[in-house]
């Protein structure tokens, strides 16, 4: 798993149980957007909401370009809430970028780090 980056998968799979309620969770699930197969890092089902995530190894890789293809991405797809996931921490400039895009789509947004996906 850890050759394929599924290992950080599963660790915010058990995190969107634990706090968001998450029932069903695919990791690494390709969905077709228009006549494009795309690849979601997470695709979640709680009770109430349909989730979509992206995850990082590193929080560097969350870059302006990144944030904007996974919010549209997901608003496409009719997500509820979006998941950022970083195994270090995600910049504060990208944060600012997250949340302006998320709330703009009306996108519920989680905002993910090691400390919180480690913590318990």
């Amino acid at each position: 798993a850890l050759d394929q980056d599924c290992a950080s998968h599963i660790v915010v799979a058990r995190w969107l149980e634990r706090y968001r309620g998450v029932r069903y969770t695919v990791p690494g699930a390709e969905v077709v957007r228009g006549e494009e197969l795309r690849e979601i890092d997470i695709l979640a089902v709680s009770g109430h909401e349909i989730v979509v995530g992206e995850v990082k190894a590193s929080g560097t890789a969350f870059t302006q370009d990144v944030i904007r293809d996974i919010t549209s991405l997901a608003k496409d797809l009719g997500a509820d809430r979006l998941i950022l996931a970083s195994l270090d921490d995600i910049r504060d400039d990208a944060r600012l970028f997250a949340e302006r895009r998320a709330q703009r789509l009306a996108l519920a947004l989680d905002l993910i780090d090691a400390s919180e996906l480690l913590a318990g």
